[in-house]
Order: C-alpha cells, then structure tokens, then sequence
C-alpha cells in the first residue's frame, strides 16, 4: 500500500512538474501589471503590454533591465501562452495562427475563454474603452531578420491569434514589448518527493539499528 501511495505521488509530482500554471497577479509600476507564471521549478514574472505600449522593443528593454527584466524568447512566450492553453508557433517568414496547448480545436467557447483570459492579464485597449479595439500586441525575441519583426496579436473578439514574422504594420507606435524576469527558482516538485523519501529512509534505517534485537 505504501509502495502505490509513494508510486502516485511520484506521478502527480511529475505531471504538476511540467504544467505551467499561473499564479496570482503581482505588482510593480501599476497594478497588477505582473501576470506570474510557474513553469515546474521556476517562477517567471511577465510585464504588462499596457507599460511598454507605443515604445521600441530596444527603449523598453532598456527601460526595464535594471528591475531583471529581458526581451520575451519563444521559450518564454511558450511557457506563457501554456498556461492560458495556448500552443506557440512561428515558421520564418510566415504568420501562425495560435492553436490550444491541449491539442484539441478551437470552438467559440474555447476560444474565447482562452485569449479574453490572456487579455485581461496582459493586453490592453488603445482607444480606452473595452470594444473590438481591445487587443494584445507585442513584439518577440525571435527569428529575427533584416526587415522582419515576430510579433503576437490577439483580438477575442475579432477571433484573431496569431504569430507574424513578417514586416510589422504595427511598428512601435501599436505595440508593446514582451519582457519577462525570472522571479525564483524553487525545487521541482519531483525534487521535493525525492528528498522526503530520501529523509524518511535514512530515520527508518537509523531506527532500524537503534532497535534491540529480540532473543531467539
């Protein structure tokens, strides 16, 4: 019985292990202008689009590098984007559309739930009120090229998702800059079982020499 329980819980640490799941919102120049994302044993802290909107990817990196913060890799938009269930993708050259992270297919309902989510965590509205407007924009770390610049663009209600990495229309003027900061590393949940059971066999076997040994 120990044996299954241990087994279980080795599994469940695992899966939790490679799931990115977000955390509570966290704050640094507004409000809740830090969506945290956990991603196994590293927390991950991403900048609110609304901070870097209408500034050059090269001015806000350079604004925000004092306070740990870097340019967005794929690496970093795919932890992100996984935990609103949102699959990255990018082909150089192209324009990507997003899928779901769980390989099923975009229904309305999904859909919506998904980028509205993404929105409200990390989007924002140029003309200041919540209509077809409301839309994240922000430019990626990524493939870059002469010419060329990859940007995501999510609008729910328009029923866009996408990932361009062609000439950008929007330029700095309508987008924001993904930035990024590692909050804390902490010890993967497998790590941690793995320590608890190395802990509680070196007390059994320390009890286990301790005990007085019965006569025959």
């Amino acid at each position: 019985m120990m044996r299954l329980f241990l087994g279980s819980a080795l599994v469940s640490a695992v899966m939790s292990a490679n799931a990115a799941v977000l955390l509570p919102d966290q704050s640094i120049y507004l409000p809740n202008d830090l969506t945290v994302v956990q991603d196994g044993g590293v927390i991950y802290q991403y900048l609110d689009l609304t901070v870097t909107y209408g500034v050059s990817a090269s001015s806000a990196i350079a604004d925000h590098a004092s306070n740990g913060f870097r340019w967005a890799t794929a690496s970093d938009m795919a932890t992100l984007l996984s935990a609103f269930n949102i699959k990255y993708s990018i082909a150089p050259g192209n324009v990507s559309d997003l899928t779901p992270a769980d390989g099923s297919s975009w229904t309305y309902s999904n859909f919506t739930a998904a980028t509205s989510s993404f929105l409200d965590h990390l989007g924002y509205d140029p003309i200041g009120a919540i209509s077809a407007s409301y839309y994240a924009a922000g430019f990626i770390n990524d493939l870059p090229m002469p010419g060329r610049s990859t940007y995501l663009y999510i609008n729910s209600n328009a029923g866009l998702a996408f990932v361009s990495n062609q000439y950008s229309a929007f330029q700095a003027a309508g987008a924001g800059t993904f930035l990024v900061r590692n909050a804390v590393s902490i010890p993967e949940p497998t790590t941690q079982m793995l320590m608890i059971l190395g802990l509680t066999s070196i007390a059994y076997l320390s009890r286990s020499r301790k005990s007085p040994r019965r006569a025959a």
